[in-house]
């Protein structure tokens, strides 16, 4: 497992304030961030940025951390549920947040 040092963003209590300059948030894991971004700048939203923030071989590890962050952060993403709900795939899990402006 590698964390990456952006993971760090949903540590402090000032990165609530900067989810808060974002019209919406979701946090979401994949296999394969370029196809996955490549889906969700087609959804109604039109999200802006993805910002990869973890990095692991584990599965059930990507989707413990995505509830994580999803209920510590629920004021502020549009996650519908609270995480693990995603499809995985063979290889490495990343660990992604999504922002429109």
């Amino acid at each position: 497992m590698r964390l990456l040092t952006k993971f760090s963003i949903f540590q402090s209590q000032t990165t609530q304030c900067r989810l808060r300059n974002y019209s919406n948030v979701k946090v979401g894991f994949t296999n394969n961030p370029e196809s996955r971004i490549t889906k969700h700048k087609l959804d109604t939203i039109g999200w802006d940025r993805m910002i990869v923030i973890y990095e692991t071989s584990s599965i059930n590890f990507v989707k413990k951390i995505e509830t994580i962050l999803i209920e510590n952060n629920w004021d502020y993403v549009e996650n519908i549920i609270s995480g693990g709900g995603g499809r995985t795939g063979e290889g490495y899990q990343y660990i992604y947040v999504l922002l429109k402006e």
